[in-house]
């Protein structure tokens, strides 16, 4: 899921899934995003669970259930800091 320049979203009782031994599968990936909740959800995936890029506040995370992946990632190994 890719959320991008949005503003005041509730994600609630979400469930995503991919293959624990598939390559870049983020469960969100957020950016450009001001006054998002994410609670009591479950994000099962090879790579990220969650992850932020630039222009990401005001965040609310609560009860999400991360794994197998790399859990929450916060900026980027690559282009953007």
């Amino acid at each position: 899921m890719n959320i991008f320049a949005c503003r005041d979203i509730k994600l609630d009782q979400m469930h995503i899934m991919a293959p624990g031994n598939s390559s870049n599968t983020d469960g969100i990936h957020i950016a450009e995003t001001t006054g998002l909740k994410v609670w009591d959800s479950v994000v099962s995936t090879g790579d990220n669970c969650l992850s932020f890029g630039p222009g990401t506040k005001n965040i609310d995370i609560s009860r999400v259930q991360c794994g197998p992946g790399h859990g929450i990632s916060i900026g980027s190994l690559r282009k953007n800091p």
